[in-house]
């Protein structure tokens, strides 16, 4: 396990009622490729925070590539919900499809994805889609935001 791995498990025990630390420990598991370890991360981010995108979207990407196809597409469905434009959802719905063996829609949700892809540079000036992934803050329902230490989530 690397370093940074190491030290945001541990400031998620440490402050196991902190969705900023439970969702940088998955991160962190995630960007490893570890799926499975980052998965109860997301899960508890989602718990304290349910409207963060980020973690849904994290906990969506370790369903899918675990195999948890229909359960991974269900949460897709509700980030593209929020945000129909959300690359990485449309993305995973597609894989997810794919791995249902529902290969037409699949191939619409990649259709879609390629579609909205474009729509986005032409409108916004991102390429990538750049201003959803740097979400600033954990919505809490209620409009309350909080962001991690000192850096925030929009250093993610």
């Amino acid at each position: 396990m690397k370093e940074y791995e190491n030290n945001y498990q541990a400031k998620a025990a440490q402050e196991p009622d902190n969705p900023y630390w439970q969702y940088m420990a998955g991160e962190a598991f995630l960007q490893a490729g570890d799926y499975l370890p980052a998965m109860p991360f997301f899960e508890k981010a989602l718990e304290l925070a349910p409207y963060h995108p980020e973690s849904k979207r994290g906990c969506a990407i370790c369903l899918v590539m675990s195999g948890r196809h229909e359960q991974g597409l269900a949460l897709c469905a509700e980030l593209l919900a929020s945000v129909p434009i959300d690359f990485t959802a449309l993305l995973l719905s597609a894989e997810a499809l794919i791995g249902l063996e529902r290969h037409q829609e699949a191939a619409k949700a990649y259709s879609q994805r390629l579609r909205s892809r474009s729509a986005d540079a032409t409108q916004t000036g991102f390429a990538h889609g750049a201003g959803a992934r740097k979400s600033a803050a954990f919505c809490h329902g209620d409009g309350q935001g909080f962001s991690g230490p000192a850096t925030g989530l929009g250093a993610i």
